[in-house]
């Protein structure tokens, strides 16, 4: 049988932010930029997303981080 939009899947715990801030620092995400994140202060702000446009809605983080313009 097929779910049906707005049925729930299941119970997932939701990643706190703390917790997704230390895997943005380990590397442990995606990016946009080919730098990794230096440190807790180059996070300029976060914001906790859903996706949909699907039959799944999926939370994820987004942070917006201070990156040098340099290799590193």
């Amino acid at each position: 049988e097929q779910p049906q939009p707005g049925q729930a899947l299941g119970e997932y715990p939701l990643v706190s932010e703390s917790e997704a801030r230390a895997m943005l620092l380990q590397g442990q995400c995606l990016a946009g930029a080919p730098y990794a994140v230096q440190s807790e202060a180059d996070i300029a702000a976060v914001q906790l997303c859903y996706r949909e446009g699907s039959e799944v809605y999926a939370p994820w983080y987004r942070f917006w981080v201070s990156l040098s313009w340099s290799a590193p």
